[in-house]
């Protein structure tokens, strides 16, 4: 199992707790935000990392990334990247799961927008009378494609 989260704590500590087999996959927008702080360079720095992460293989990546190093170093830029080369491993755990799902498995900004759209949703729905019911309508939600960030996430049954 692969779960996607971000430098949060409490969600580390209970994802270790309760599925110790997992893997844990640092979400790479959180990642970069945290990582680099410099407001001038910060969206040329971040695309020049976020083409990292488009490597097919882990060995690609690595590969990419002592080049990427070997760049920045030289810079005042440093600290940030001691924060980003820190979680390499934590965000790179993508790369155990088929190729399909490496889109959805880097972030959590699909799963967040999801939320985003149910949220809204229930907004406008009102209040339910229990929890399964609020289960039961977001799952209607979900199977009917309402949610359109939903229906571009692949699930392995699909395959």
């Amino acid at each position: 199992m692969l779960v996607v989260r971000d430098d949060n704590k409490a969600i580390r500590e209970a994802v270790s707790l309760y599925w110790p087999s997992s893997k844990q996959q640092f979400c790479i927008f959180h990642l970069m935000q945290k990582g680099i702080k410099d407001r001038k360079k910060k969206q040329k720095i971040i695309n020049n990392a976020k083409k990292l992460y488009e490597a097919e293989t882990r060995e690609e990546f690595y590969s990419q990334l002592t080049i990427f190093m070997s760049i920045y170093r030289q810079y005042k830029y440093h600290p940030a990247f001691k924060y980003l080369y820190s979680h390499v491993e934590e965000s790179t755990q993508f790369y155990g799961i088929p190729n399909e799902f490496h889109l959805s498995a880097k972030t959590t900004n699909r799963l967040e927008r999801i939320f985003k759209e149910i949220k809204r949703r229930h907004k406008a729905f009102g209040r339910f009378p229990n929890t399964k019911s609020c289960q039961r309508w977001v799952y209607a939600l979900i199977k009917e494609g309402l949610i359109p960030q939903y229906r571009r996430i692949k699930s392995a049954q699909d395959y």
